[in-house]
């Protein structure tokens, strides 16, 4: 079955990258606002933002055009109060046939946009709801219900192998 499509002028690239890693932009409980910021500064400007704004824990930001300044943008967020392990999801060419996905957390920000990134325009999206959903029952992982992920995975691999009959 073919199913006709229509590419639409206007969807903001916060959306389409959002799409495109299919989460939500907000989260029940975890991001209740969502924030869009440009991080792009005129030549010899100084990146003047809002940063204890910005730094909003219950918040998804969306910042377009920030490769440039991802260094800035991840020391300034964790002075704000952010955590450096919040997660960063890097979205360059969103929607289009080239579209590259990154995650990151906050205090790495700044390699992976300078090293997993071309140079087409690019989304950074921040906030828990950016978190990779890993959901894996049959081993009792739920890593979106824990605040360290890693000492959950750790816990189950620490405890000794069964076979199921």
């Amino acid at each position: 079955m073919v199913v006709p499509v229509r590419v639409c002028p206007g969807i903001t690239a916060a959306s389409a990258a959002a799409a495109s890693l299919s989460t939500s932009l907000t989260l029940r409980g975890m991001a209740r606002k969502l924030t869009l910021v440009t991080a792009h500064a005129r030549a010899g400007e100084v990146l003047d933002l809002d940063w204890p704004a910005l730094a909003n824990p219950a918040a998804t930001l969306a910042i377009y055009m920030g490769k440039a300044a991802a260094q800035e943008i991840s020391v300034q967020l964790i002075r704000a109060g952010l955590p450096a392990n919040r997660p960063v999801a890097l979205v360059e060419n969103a929607s289009l046939a080239d579209e590259r996905q990154f995650r990151t957390r906050l205090d790495l920000l700044h390699l992976a946009a300078a090293s997993a990134l071309g140079d087409g325009p690019a989304i950074l999206l921040i906030g828990e709801a950016m978190r990779p959903k890993i959901n894996c029952p049959e081993l009792g992982l739920d890593l979106m219900s824990t605040a360290n992920p890693a000492a959950q995975i750790g816990k189950h691999f620490d405890e000794p192998a069964t076979r199921a009959e």
